[in-house]
């Protein structure tokens, strides 16, 4: 699941704290079915394109050890700038840690969230193009020569997407734009 806010504040904010301290009695029993969720606050740190496609491809990575900023500069620099405007893409960005996650009651019942370093997330309308690319322009080689020390992919199908200024129950409890995209949580909320 992807969250899109205005400001990290609200995802560290009271209102959303409360949701997360307090989940329904469904949220409960939906939470011991999560295993090995990564849960992080990120700021975006580069990107192009914009929309949602049917596709999603993330690539969490960790730096080789002081190679951080070098890795983030070529990312921005090489590897997204030409994925935006390819044929089946729709959008990319470089998601980085930006803040930690705060212990919730949510986490007590699945078990204490992982964070990530940082991540690639790459939407298309093509399948095959979004999969395509975790062989070749975001292989595990090609960011390993950039920098990066670990590697991950995995590829996410959007079932819906959901824009809305009000909380649940139509109150305005998490100030700020949501965006819900089911499979992909950023924070960064996958398993």
């Amino acid at each position: 699941m992807l969250y899109e806010v205005e400001d990290l504040a609200v995802l560290d904010g009271p209102a959303y704290a409360r949701r997360l301290d307090q989940p329904s009695p469904w949220t409960a029993r939906m939470m011991t079915r999560y295993i090995g969720m990564r849960r992080t606050l990120c700021k975006v740190t580069a990107g192009d394109g914009d929309g949602i496609g049917a596709a999603c491809l993330v690539v969490t990575l960790t730096p080789a050890e002081g190679r951080s900023a070098a890795l983030a500069q070529r990312l921005v620099a090489d590897v997204l700038p030409p994925l935006a405007g390819r044929r089946g893409l729709a959008a990319c960005r470089l998601f980085e840690n930006a803040l930690p996650a705060a212990m919730t009651r949510e986490q007590e019942i699945r078990g204490r969230d992982d964070a990530v370093h940082s991540a690639l997330w790459v939407t298309g309308y093509d399948v095959d193009v979004v999969a395509s690319l975790a062989g070749a322009e975001l292989s595990a080689q090609r960011l390993t020569d950039c920098g990066a020390a670990a590697v991950e992919h995995a590829i996410f199908t959007v079932a819906y997407s959901l824009t809305a200024r009000r909380g649940v129950g139509g109150q305005d409890d998490c100030a700020g734009r949501i965006v819900a995209t089911a499979g992909l949580t950023t924070m960064l909320e996958w398993q």
